[in-house]
């Protein structure tokens, strides 16, 4: 899974900028999702991920 990040202008920001804190977020959570997938095997496609979501995944083994 490759993260591509696509800039479009906010409408609301002076000359199109956004904060500078909305564009690592982007990768963070894709980052940590695809280490949940190489850790389990699964591909979870919902964001926030619950310690309950992940033991459905390992069958509840620890």
């Amino acid at each position: 899974q490759v993260v591509i990040c696509v800039e479009t202008p906010e409408i609301r920001g002076p000359y199109g900028a956004r904060c500078i804190a909305e564009h690592p977020m982007v990768a963070v959570s894709s980052s940590i999702l695809n280490a949940l997938f190489y850790a389990t095997g699964h591909n979870f496609f919902h964001i926030p991920v619950t310690s309950e979501d992940i033991l459905k995944v390992i069958g509840g083994k620890a």
